[in-house]
C-alpha cells in the first residue's frame, strides 16, 4: 500500500509541474498517435537540439521560449518514426511525464 501511495504522490507532483516522473513507454505509442500538441519549455535543451525548428511554434499564453510541436495529418508526432520515438532518450519533459 505504501508503494501505491508514494507513486500517487509522485504522479500528483509531476502533473502539478513540481517534479519529474519518468514514464517508461516501452512499446506504447498511444500519446504519440493521439493528436496531441507537445509542450517544450526552455529546459528541454536536448529535445530542442533534435527537433527541427520548422516543427515548433510559440506556445500561446506562455512566456517566451515555451514552444509547441504539432502533429502530422494523421495525428502522429513527427518524431514517431517507424513506430518508435526517434528522440526517445532526449524526449521532452511532457513526453517523460
Amino acid at each position: 500500500m505504501t508503494a501505491l501511495r508514494d507513486w500517487l504522490v509522485q504522479l500528483g507532483d509531476a502533473l502539478g509541474g513540481d517534479a519529474d516522473m519518468d514514464v517508461p513507454c516501452g512499446g506504447c505509442t498511444a500519446c504519440c498517435t493521439s493528436s496531441q500538441f507537445v509542450h517544450l519549455d526552455p529546459a528541454d535543451v536536448a529535445a530542442l537540439e533534435r527537433i527541427p525548428a520548422e516543427l515548433l511554434f510559440p506556445a500561446p499564453g506562455l512566456p517566451e521560449g515555451h514552444l509547441l510541436m504539432g502533429h502530422d495529418e494523421r495525428g502522429h508526432c513527427p518524431m514517431l518514426v517507424g513506430g518508435a520515438c526517434s528522440i526517445y532518450d532526449a524526449r521532452p519533459r511532457t513526453c517523460r511525464t
